[in-house]
């Protein structure tokens, strides 16, 4: 993940979070690339000897340390977010995607 933020081929992200029967959707939200930034990423550790992939390292997103900005509410507390406001703020980050150098300035909450 890390390479591919550096070499500005970073996807963007949704994140799901559904109730424990999975009978409905709690939260579902849009993270921008420009969000995913190193400081976001957490190193796990690698797979042991005995798994199919030894040795491979994988990262988790760390959705806390991402600004309330860069996670964009479709759905939240179980209601669906209406449009309007969900492109309203994609419109208000927009200035991130037309300056690239911005994903690496650290982004503060």
């Amino acid at each position: 993940m890390i390479e591919a933020i550096y070499s500005q081929q970073t996807p963007n992200f949704f994140f799901l979070n559904y109730s424990s029967n999975i009978e409905h959707i709690i939260n579902l939200i849009f993270v921008p690339k420009e969000f995913i930034v190193p400081s976001v990423i957490q190193k796990r550790k690698p797979l042991s000897s005995n798994a199919k992939r030894y040795g491979w390292t994988g990262c988790n997103i760390v959705i806390g340390s991402i600004p309330n900005k860069g996670k964009i509410y479709t759905i939240k507390d179980a209601k669906p977010i209406e449009k309007s406001i969900v492109k309203s703020n994609i419109i208000s980050i927009d200035f991130l995607r037309r300056n690239k150098r911005c994903r690496f300035k650290g982004m503060a909450k």
